[in-house]
């Protein structure tokens, strides 16, 4: 909302909230050790579910112990032996599907954000920068164009790897935040 960092730790504080001087984390902080996988497994009742590992054409190349255990963009860990690295392209929870294949087929061109949110006046003249990673390097943008209210499509002058739904996308120009969103789908340039 509207209040600042200082203020929520302070709230949190008063509160007798263990957090409230807690380290801050760029990751999901609550998981614990291992990652989100063994966290689902733990709370969530999620065990062992075999299910197969796909090329995008849906050949069956192997399979896998559970959809959860794959994040787009994973290379290590895939269990698939391959003359050329293969990647997470994407993951079907219905299914408990999960596709594979070569690093360039996890470049997008494009990312519609809904929900998104606007902080300042995203001036089309200008140049602008994506980020989908908090590390990652600041994707240069093409357009972003306002769909509705609550989302943006923002076209890229230069791919992002493996950028997934659910994952937050934020814009910049000239060095300050001037919209975010959550990615709801990507686009290949083929279906640009």
């Amino acid at each position: 909302g509207e209040l600042t960092k200082p203020e929520v730790r302070e709230m949190a504080g008063r509160a007798e909230l263990p957090a409230a001087d807690a380290v801050e984390s760029q990751e999901i902080c609550f998981v614990g050790e291992g990652g989100y996988a063994p966290f689902l497994e733990r709370n969530a009742g999620l065990g062992d579910r075999p299910g197969d590992v796909v090329d995008a054409a849906g050949t069956v190349l192997g399979s896998h112990g559970g959809y959860w255990r794959f994040t787009i963009g994973k290379r290590r860990g895939i269990g698939i032996a391959s003359p050329e690295p293969l990647y997470v392209l994407g993951t079907d929870a219905d299914s408990n599907r999960v596709v594979v294949g070569p690093r360039q087929d996890l470049a997008t061109w494009g990312l519609t954000l809904h929900p998104a949110v606007g902080h300042d006046v995203i001036d089309p003249t200008r140049p602008f920068e994506v980020r989908v990673r908090y590390r990652g390097a600041a994707l240069r943008g093409a357009s972003v164009v306002p769909a509705d209210d609550e989302t943006l499509q923002v076209n890229l002058d230069e791919p992002a790897d493996g950028a997934a739904p659910g994952q937050t996308a934020t814009i910049y120009q000239d060095g300050r935040l001037v919209a975010a969103g959550t990615i709801a789908g990507s686009r290949p340039r083929a279906q640009e």
